[in-house]
C-alpha cells in the first residue's frame, strides 16, 4: 500500500491478517455478506492501517440477489469482478471485467442475476494527489527518494531477513 510521503519513513510493519479476522456482515434477508479487508464499513473496521480514507470490500451475493452501496461525492469506486457476470447499475459486466465509477453521491447496484453465488471485490477512496515513482520493491514520491530507499536497504537499515532450513 503506497503510503503518503509524511508516513513514508515510518519504521517498517507486518501485519498478518487471517481470513477469520477480517470484519464480516451477513446481508439481510440472506443475501450474502461483505467483508471490510481494508477501511470501514457500517459498524465494521479493518484492523489493517489506514492513512487515507480509503477501503476494500469482499461481496459475496446469492443468486438473484441485489446489494446497494451508498456512494460518496470525491471519493474514487471501482470495482473487480472475479469469476462471474453480474449486473451493476442495470448494466451487464463479465467475469474479469474492471469497472470505475464516476466520484458523484450515488450508489452502486449490485445485482446477481446467476443461479450461483458470486464475488466481487469494491475498492476506493480519496484521490491519492502526490507523484508517484515505483521501482523494485519500492513506492516513493521521487527518484531520490527511490535511491535513498534502495541505499538504505542494502547498508541493512531494513533489518535482516534470516533463512532456516
Amino acid at each position: 500500500m503506497n503510503l503518503p510521503a509524511k508516513n513514508k519513513a515510518e519504521s517498517p510493519e507486518y501485519l498478518a491478517v487471517q481470513a477469520q479476522e477480517v470484519p464480516q456482515k451477513e446481508l439481510e434477508q440472506g443475501k450474502g455478506w461483505i467483508k471490510v479487508v481494508a477501511g470501514r464499513y457500517a459498524e465494521l473496521t479493518s484492523q489493517i492501517p489506514s492513512y487515507s480514507e480509503q477501503f476494500i470490500y469482499h461481496l459475496h451475493l446469492e443468486a438473484g440477489q441485489q446489494f446497494s452501496l451508498a456512494t460518496q461525492g470525491g471519493l474514487e469506486y471501482a470495482a473487480f469482478l472475479l469469476e462471474s457476470n453480474v449486473s451493476i447499475n442495470g448494466d451487464a459486466y463479465t467475469a474479469g471485467e474492471f469497472i470505475e465509477f464516476d466520484r458523484k453521491d450515488g450508489a452502486i447496484d449490485v445485482y446477481n442475476p446467476a443461479e450461483k453465488a458470486i464475488d466481487l471485490i469494491i475498492f476506493g477512496g480519496e484521490s491519492y494527489t502526490e507523484p508517484i515513482v515505483a521501482e523494485g520493491p519500492f513506492v516513493m514520491n521521487s527518484r531520490t527518494e527511490i535511491a535513498v530507499a534502495y541505499r538504505d536497504f542494502f547498508n541493512g537499515k531494513y533489518g535482516e531477513i534470516v533463512y532456516h532450513n
